[in-house]
């Protein structure tokens, strides 16, 4: 009997596995293009260890708001003494917070504007372009009330001549008094000062050391800038020192009108820089040390540089002070001067400037800042400088969509001038309109974050906070939580568009595999997308374990095992191009993709 031949048909399931997804965002280049690893479109995912999580939730600082109106300012202020406050700015007053405490107003009539804050010499500052104050943890001052009055003149003769005096010190911006020191010849009762029309302001005056006051030691022509004293002053060089006021002779809106700050002093952190003064944006000022003094309120009228820009802030890495501005950067050096240090500037670039001072960052020894037409800059403080490719453009790939897609992009961002960023655990995020689009520069990737209302940024107790931008209240990131303030994160991230080199040949999904991390309390929806617009469920997957952190009964299991779950999905779906999207919207819970393994055969081509 002659044997059957059998015919064996061949196997044409094909599979496609993604076992990586740490590619991050990528919507500069078709969604059939971009690397496996990658995702077209996500929000409120991280991928730090290859897997796709939710980013962490949010909580209040304290329960109840301040009342409407936005955080203009957050700031941790630590002492040497090992004490710690938290400050923070919301409508008129200043308040100190701790704990989980209700904040607690120090300061009122404050100007409703954005603050900034620094400390130097152990002393906390605040200013927002009409105030200038400090804070040394028991009390909160103007700093021009008790500014630095310099000594301009000294050796000058009680009339002005012979010797009409040696210029000395510079006069403080921030204060109307000067000082000038005459030598006393023994015979004259009359001193003059080179001034006229002086202020209103009690004058004093110090003689061979003791104090005098006006109208008991001594008379005074404001207009004619004549001092008499009732008893002569003994011969004596410098011996005479009267202090007078006149506040036509100094500007300073020049200084308190400033938005931006650094501290900086060559390879220490001793000199305070000022800008933003939108009357003269491309102006930038610093203080000045007095004797031995740490100075944060002595700003001479000869210190300051022209910038060729709108400064949009200031950094100080290594030993240079790095200036971002509006058609480019460059940076101020520390240079030992006659009688004080001078700071020359010099170019880097001017070809890539930055005109978002809110996006200004240190990142591992490099400046970052944003500009509305270049997107996201790296300043790389290790190259050669001068070198034109010292700045880097690093948000290409989230900058624009394509035409197929014109909501999409930082561009795209609606007064994006007005975007706020932060620099914590490895993240550099910048935020505008609610959202955040977020560099994980561990990984060199980007991430978009959503339902993110923040002013302002700052990290305090080694956690990031934000202000809130419509209320008085103050949100702490939280990783242990899933929620922001009570609403569910809704997280999720889609694959690339996929058509396996036949795009105009039908495939036919058979089989699904979906692996993820099992968590407190965690699900995951997948969906399958096609061209056609079609969003089914593919399959949810409950991957819940019982553990007594974040202990619930109403997602209570008696599963043990942190072991990755794998769940199987038997299907049958028909597309040229498709895609699936990784979701949870679930109050409380997290997801945790591990991987997702598809097997689909070829089918028919398109007619």
């Amino acid at each position: 009997m002659p044997l059957r031949q059998r015919y064996l048909r061949e196997n044409t399931t094909k599979e496609l596995t993604y076992a990586d997804f740490s590619g991050g965002l990528n919507y500069r280049d078709n969604p059939s293009l971009i690397a496996s690893n990658q995702t077209p479109e996500c929000q409120n995912i991280r991928v730090r260890d290859g897997t796709i999580d939710k980013r962490p939730g949010y909580k209040r600082l304290y329960p109840t708001s301040l009342g409407t109106g936005k955080i203009n300012g957050l700031f941790q202020y630590k002492k040497a003494n090992g004490n710690t406050y938290r400050l923070l700015t919301w409508g008129t007053e200043l308040y100190t917070q701790y704990g989980s405490s209700q904040p607690v107003s120090i300061k009122t009539g404050f100007a409703n504007a954005k603050a900034s804050f620094f400390v130097l010499n152990d002393i906390s500052y605040i200013k927002n372009g009409t105030d200038y104050l400090s804070f040394d943890g028991t009390t909160c001052a103007d700093v021009t009330t008790n500014a630095y009055i310099p000594t301009v003149l000294i050796g000058r003769s009680p009339s002005g001549s012979p010797n009409a005096g040696t210029t000395n010190e510079s006069f403080n911006l921030l204060s109307a008094g000067f000082k000038i020191s005459f030598s006393a010849d023994g015979t004259s009762s009359v001193y003059n000062l080179p001034y006229t029309n002086l202020d209103v302001t009690l004058l004093t005056a110090v003689v061979n050391n003791a104090n005098k006051i006006e109208t008991t030691d001594f008379t005074v022509n404001r207009i004619t800038g004549a001092i008499t004293f009732t008893a002569i002053p003994a011969t004596g060089t410098n011996n005479v020192i009267i202090t007078a006021y006149k506040a036509s002779l100094t500007h300073p809106e020049y200084i308190k009108n400033c938005t931006i700050t650094a501290v900086y002093g060559g390879k220490t952190s001793a000199t305070v820089f000022f800008s933003g003064n939108p009357n003269f944006p491309d102006q930038v000022w610093h203080s000045r040390l007095y004797g031995s003094n740490y100075s944060a309120d002595y700003f001479p009228d000869d210190a300051w540089q022209k910038i060729p820009g709108n400064v949009s802030g200031l950094s100080h890495i290594y030993d240079l002070l790095y200036v971002s501005h509006s058609n480019g950067h460059g940076y101020l050096s520390y240079v030992d001067g006659v009688n004080y240090p001078v700071f020359p500037y010099a170019d880097i670039n001017l070809e890539k400037g930055s005109d978002i001072p809110g996006s200004i960052q240190d990142v591992n020894n490099s400046v970052i800042c944003a500009s509305t037409t270049n997107g996201i800059l790296q300043i790389l403080s290790n190259t050669t400088l001068n070198n034109r490719l010292s700045v880097v453009e690093i948000s290409d790939l989230i900058n624009k969509a394509g035409v197929e897609r014109l909501d999409l992009g930082l561009l795209r961002q609606l007064n994006l001038k007005d975007a706020i960023s932060y620099n914590f655990d490895g993240y550099y995020g910048l935020c505008v309109n609610n959202v955040c689009y977020v560099w994980d520069y561990k990984l060199n990737i980007w991430l978009y974050d959503v339902n993110i209302p923040a002013s302002c940024f700052s990290v305090i107790d080694n956690t990031l906070c934000f202000g809130s931008n419509t209320e008085g209240l103050i949100y702490q990131f939280d990783p242990t939580i899933a929620n922001d303030d009570g609403v569910a994160i809704d997280a999720w991230s889609t694959t690339r568009v996929e058509h396996d080199g036949t795009p105009t040949w039908i495939k036919v999904i058979s089989k699904l595999d979906l692996t993820a991390k099992p968590m407190n309390r965690g699900s995951v929806d997948l969906l399958f997308l096609s061209r056609q617009g079609v969003a089914d469920i593919a399959l949810n997957m409950q991957t819940s374990a019982f553990s007594y952190a974040g202990f619930s009964y109403v997602n209570f299991t008696y599963s043990t095992s942190f072991f990755p779950i794998v769940k199987r999905k038997s299907m049958s779906k028909r597309a040229n191009y498709f895609q699936f999207k990784f979701q949870n919207n679930v109050l409380d819970e997290r997801m945790s993709i591990v991987s997702l393994k598809i097997e689909y055969d070829q089918g028919s081509e398109m007619r």
